[in-house]
C-alpha cells in the first residue's frame, strides 16, 4: 500500500469546500495510507479561527490515534535544509 502525505493547501481547499471536497480527497486517496505531518497540522492550526480548531483538533486526533501522524526528526529538517539549499543554487533562488 502507498503511503501519501497531503500538503497543508489541499486540507484548506477541503475545508473551504466542504464535504464534497472531502469526498474527492478520499477518492483520489482511496487504497493508500494518508499521513498527516505536525508541520501541516501547525499550519492548519495557526490559520484556523473560532470553531475551525475543533476541525483541526479532529483531525490531528485522527491521525495521531491511527498512528500515522509523521513528526520531523532534527535530521529530517537537516536534510530538507539542504535539499532547499541544493534546489535554491540549481535553479537561483
Amino acid at each position: 500500500m502507498r503511503a501519501v502525505t497531503l500538503d497543508t493547501s489541499v486540507y484548506i481547499e477541503a475545508l473551504r469546500r466542504g464535504e464534497h471536497a472531502a469526498a474527492i480527497l478520499r477518492k483520489l486517496t482511496a487504497g493508500a495510507r494518508v499521513w498527516l505531518t505536525a508541520v501541516v497540522l501547525e499550519e492548519l492550526y495557526a490559520g484556523a479561527r473560532g470553531g475551525e480548531r475543533r476541525v483541526v483538533d479532529r483531525l490531528g486526533s485522527s491521525f495521531e490515534r491511527a498512528g500515522r501522524l509523521a513528526v520531523p526528526t532534527l535530521d529530517d529538517w537537516r536534510q530538507t535544509g539542504l535539499l532547499l539549499a541544493s534546489l535554491g543554487e540549481r535553479y537561483g533562488y
